[in-house]
């Protein structure tokens, strides 16, 4: 789904921006691609107030009855006949048994619908409403007429309990599931449903599968918000000091401290032992749960950070600060490149495999940075204003990108050199060590076990030191290290042990912690294509290496095994991260745009495109009215559209079909 999501993010935000930016919605054709919102007008055919009686008369529709309608209006279908048109873009959308979609491509004067063939509406129904109220409207031209006409004409229809299959209706519960689900009492409702929908009373109405579903995408969104929001808040302490964001960064602190209870409990959702049927549905419950409370946590800072992001007066000063920082960061991309050379020369591909590609990335970036400044300016100039901070909102999150990357090759440069005499010490720690197993527990089993362990590490420093892995080299030696001394405690002497793990232990905790900063920082420039595996992974890494650094002063034995367990799961989710990135359809060069625009896959790969979705309508954003959040259209919260993981209909039924439209 987050592919979905984020291909998406490139049509929503291109529709949002065309009239800012023409070269960047200047192609005539649109494949079919996942529908974030309930009205998209890449053709740019509907004025605001269009979208907004359009939204409301689906609104009414999926209040009062169990569908729900997506309506999109396009050039051209691309090439694609009707039908299939529309039923790709419903099956990428993942739409609902109860979903329908209406699609208009307004320049080949061609529509059709996506319905399927499990849902209550009716082929009868379908066709009636088509051609007797859609077809005449769209011969007019009168785009948001047709699909006003098409949601009441299906609600009307659907009220007089005819041509609807299962009897003509549902029960209310089923209609409950698409918008709320209830969890330990708590109502969580689609943005858009909150006064109008009545809570569930039973939660075993929502299947397991569906509530696992519901959990990921919520941890997704969660993760992504506190990224975004750690993102604004050192901006904002950049203008306007500490004091003024204090009490965000509380909540944002607070907000760190749910979401990491959520991963943790997704972790053990994903491990090796199972949970009975009822002890699942309860841990899903209270992700979905600590979601809710972190967007509750977040919200409530609202209205103060509202304030301090009312950029509208100052957006020339902004667009000029944001021109004068890209420059900075451009100069460092030159230097980032010769340090890779440098550094390729010395060690291997793995090594460098996380930051191998930072200095194109953050060119990209900053090239559509650039961009977005001078569509800025202009809109400026043409004193749109709130365009002008939107664009220079993009430029914003692309600059602070490009900088992470480029700091992070920076980074790889001292931690590799350092690595070198490191990799020497630890070896000659470790070969003493395999001397003490020799002479004071040659028998035991598991002094043995960790021996050969240890002697295969050392093998792998020799070969680091050969032009291999030094890094992972280290990392596996120090484990070594951690296993054989712990294996040898009884053979020791107490106190003596205990000095010896409080040195590496002091010594490991700050690489451990350089380790999962780099990888967060992998993840967060590359967040458009990341699920839930590594960022669960890096979660649990993070908690382990906080609780060994609270142990180590009392327990520096238990704060080691807690770092050697922090690093392996580092290092998983760095391996799922780089697959993750490397597997995502708009890190292929062909899918990401080009023209000297901005760079549509870059931004989507790093996330930026869908912060730009939220940063419109959602608190801590530059501009706009309301929160946004996670989804929906008002406040937040983690309902709407499926982006936040709570809303829309449940199933997926029997399949899609069409064919009910026709030309116009």
């Amino acid at each position: 789904m987050r592919t979905r999501f984020l291909a998406t993010a490139a049509l929503v935000v291109l529709a949002g921006l065309a009239t800012a930016a023409p070269a960047i919605a200047s192609t005539p054709l649109e494949p079919p691609s996942f529908l974030q919102e309930r009205v998209t007008d890449s053709a740019g055919v509907l004025g605001q107030g269009d979208v907004s009686a359009v939204e409301e008369a689906i609104g009414r529709l999926s209040d009062e009855t169990p569908i729900d309608l997506f309506v999109v209006y396009v050039d051209s279908f691309d090439g694609m006949a009707a039908e299939d048109w529309v039923n790709e873009a419903a099956t990428l959308s993942d739409l609902g048994v109860n979903d329908v979609l209406l699609g208009v491509a307004v320049e080949d004067r061609i529509y059709d619908i996506s319905v399927d063939t499990d849902g209550v509406l009716e082929a009868s129904t379908a066709s009636r409403i088509l051609g007797d109220d859609v077809e005449p409207a769209l011969a007019d031209d009168d785009w948001a007429g047709a699909a006003i006409a098409f949601a009441d004409g299906l609600r009307e229809a659907y009220a007089g309990g005819g041509e609807t299959s299962s009897g003509g209706g549902l029960p209310l519960g089923w209609l409950a599931v698409g918008g709320v689900a209830v969890i330990g009492g708590v109502a969580l409702v689609s943005s858009r449903r909150r006064k109008a929908a009545p809570a569930i009373t039973d939660p075993r109405s929502i299947p397991t599968a569906d509530l696992d579903k519901r959990a990921s995408a919520a941890l997704v969104a969660v993760d992504d918000a506190i990224r975004s929001s750690e993102e604004e808040l050192g901006f904002a302490r950049a203008q306007f000091g500490l004091q003024a964001t204090d009490s965000y960064s509380r909540a944002l602190a607070e907000a760190r401290k749910q979401a990491t209870q959520a991963f943790e409990l997704r972790k053990r959702l994903d491990d090796h032992i199972p949970e009975t049927e009822p002890e699942r549905r309860a841990m899903l419950m209270g992700i979905l749960q600590i979601a809710e409370t972190v967007d509750n946590t977040l919200e409530a800072e609202k209205q103060s950070f509202d304030q301090l992001r009312a950029m509208e007066s100052r957006a020339g000063d902004v667009l000029a600060e944001m021109t004068t920082r890209a420059q900075e960061v451009g100069r460092r991309v030159d230097g980032a490149r010769s340090v890779l050379a440098s550094l390729s020369t010395t060690y291997s591909p793995g090594a460098l495999a996380s930051i191998s590609r930072n200095p194109d990335q953050a060119l990209q970036l900053l090239e559509s940075a650039r961009v977005a400044i001078a569509q800025g300016q202009e809109r400026l100039t043409a004193d749109d204003r709130s365009a002008a901070v939107a664009n220079a909102r993009i430029a914003e999150q692309a600059i602070g990108q490009a900088d992470r990357l480029l700091a992070a090759v920076a980074g790889a440069q001292t931690a590799l050199s350092e690595a070198g005499p490191k990799l020497e010490q630890r070896m000659a720690s470790l070969t003493s060590d395999i001397k003490d197993a020799n002479r004071l527990a040659g028998g035991d089993a598991a002094v043995t076990m960790a021996r050969e362990e240890a002697q295969a590490a050392i093998a792998d420093g020799h070969a680091a030191r050969r032009g291999g892995d030094p890094l992972a080299a280290l990392s596996r030696l120090e484990r070594a290290e951690t296993a054989l001394d712990t294996a040898l405690v009884p053979y020791r002497e107490r106190e003596a042990n205990q000095r010896r793990f409080a040195e590496l232990t002091a010594e490991r905790i700050p690489r451990v912690e350089a380790k999962i900063t780099s990888i967060d920082t992998f993840i967060g420039s590359n967040r458009g294509a990341m699920d839930t595996t590594p960022r669960t992974r890096l979660s649990e890494a993070r908690r382990l290496l906080d609780h060994a650094r609270s142990i180590a002063p009392s327990n520096p034995e238990a704060a080691l095994r807690e770092l050697d367990q922090a690093d392996r799961l580092a290092d998983e989710a760095h391996a799922l991260a780089n697959q993750q990135r490397d597997n995502f359809p708009w890190n292929n060069p062909g899918n990401r745009g080009g023209g000297g625009g901005i760079d549509i896959g870059t931004l989507i790969l790093g996330g930026i495109l869908s912060d730009a979705m939220r940063g419109g309508s959602r608190g801590g954003s530059w501009g706009g009215s309301s929160r946004g959040g996670f989804g929906g259209s008002s406040r937040g919260g983690f309902g709407g559209t499926r982006i936040g993981g709570f809303g829309g209909s449940v199933g997926r039924g029997g399949g899609r079909r069409g064919g009910f439209g026709g030309r116009f």
